[in-house]
């Protein structure tokens, strides 16, 4: 899907670019969170398919912390 608002595919790299995967503020947010409840995980774990962002190895629970920025 095209995004209207950036005409310029080079413009669109480099707008991508910006984004990391790991600790944005959405996902540090529910991070802090589910710690404050009691819940211990792992973060990014390699054993689980796709690398979700906080696994729960004793209860086989992932989490993943999504952001949708389109208005």
């Amino acid at each position: 899907m095209i995004d209207a608002r950036i005409p310029v595919a080079s413009s669109r790299s480099l707008l991508m670019a910006r984004i990391g995967a790991k600790n944005s503020r959405p996902e540090i947010i529910v991070r802090q969170i589910l710690h404050g409840m009691g819940y211990r995980f792992r973060l990014h774990a390699k054993e689980f398919p796709g690398r979700p962002d906080m696994c729960d190895v004793r209860r086989h629970d992932c989490t993943l912390a999504v952001a949708d920025l389109a208005l």
